[in-house]
């Protein structure tokens, strides 16, 4: 009888050990890695998912033209020719376009995505007030596109139903990072000159309050992530491989944490709950965990990752890397 009970617990603990060994292999298996490469133009910049026909768009600022990747197969079905020095996209959830900023040519156009061609051009109020657009976030309930002007301390607010400019916003200095905040229906735009966020409401269009950040660096790029989750901005200060947390409740900071080197674009991973940001220098990317505030892993990509954006079709996490001329695309490792 002692021998049956010996042998009974044996198995039971050689069946929880396989199981705690099981289970272990199964966490170590989530983790995430490049699983293809995708050739697009000359010195990607900006990315945007298109939800309507599940596409990325990716802006291409050397040869002037947006690349057209088919989420499904993550291949390039079509390239448009665009303006001059394509930079940054966004999406409008109410009409389906895409709107993509030319800095150089100081116009946004927007993008039929149902033919994938140019059906409008929106100039930007120019010199002295506002040119050379950037960075845009939409603002869902007021079907505003926000726009930053890098020349020179303002946005400028296009009605997305006209498809014109019908306000401009001052904020610092040089804005480059700007998101939209569905929680309190405010735009946050960083300026990298002043080292500070203006906090804007969208119902006026006027400037709210700023938040300084602790870190600036020299005049290098600073731009903006969004946590839905937290309700958590972060800022990458890149002269500085910072990323700075904001508690957009409070607009109080909440923590600083060291990144690669010099890091640019940072995304929201609606799956896992994580932020990714992209470091320009090294071609990596750092994977914050959003409940602890700390680097959690590091994933080699491309040479000049810069910007990055989810596909909520398949969960793949692309990443443009500007001097290779590629898309990365982040998966779940099998």
């Amino acid at each position: 009888m002692k021998k049956l009970i010996f042998f009974s617990v044996l198995a039971v603990w050689l069946m929880s050990t396989t199981s705690a060994f099981t289970a272990q292999d199964q966490v170590a298996k989530t983790t995430y890695k490049v699983t293809a490469t995708i050739t697009v133009g000359n010195y990607p910049i900006g990315i945007a998912f298109n939800p309507r026909n599940g596409y990325l768009y990716v802006a291409n600022e050397e040869d002037d033209t947006v690349s057209v990747i088919d989420g499904s197969t993550n291949s390039v079905i079509a390239t448009i020719p665009v303006g001059s020095s394509p930079r940054q996209l966004a999406y409008n959830p109410r009409n389906g376009d895409m709107y993509l900023s030319e800095t150089f040519s100081d116009t946004v156009s927007v993008i039929d995505s149902r033919t994938n061609t140019l059906i409008a051009s929106i100039p930007m109020p120019g010199d002295p007030i506002c040119f050379h657009p950037f960075a845009m976030a939409y603002d869902t309930r007021n079907a505003r596109m926000y726009v930053d002007c890098l020349s020179y301390d303002a946005l400028a607010v296009i009605d997305t139903i006209t498809n014109t400019v019908q306000a401009v916003v001052t904020t610092g200095s040089s804005p480059e990072g700007i998101v939209f905040n569905p929680r309190n229906g405010y735009i946050y735009a960083v300026s990298d000159h002043n080292g500070n966020v203006a906090v804007i409401d969208g119902a006026t269009n006027t400037l709210v309050r700023y938040i300084d950040l602790p870190v600036t660096g020299s005049g290098g790029s600073i731009e903006l992530g969004y946590n839905p989750r937290k309700n958590y901005l972060y800022a990458t200060v890149s002269d500085v491989d910072t990323v700075v947390v904001i508690d957009a409740t409070t607009n109080q900071i909440v923590t600083t944490l060291a990144v690669g080197d010099y890091p640019l674009g940072v995304a929201f991973h609606p799956r896992n709950g994580n932020m990714y940001v992209a470091n320009f220098l090294d071609g990596t990317l750092s994977v914050i965990d959003s409940t602890t505030n700390t680097v959690i892993d590091t994933i080699t990509v491309g040479k000049g990752a810069q910007w990055l954006e989810f596909n909520p079709r398949n969960g793949n996490l692309y990443v443009t890397n500007s001097l290779d001329g590629t898309v990365s695309v982040i998966s779940k490792a099998k």
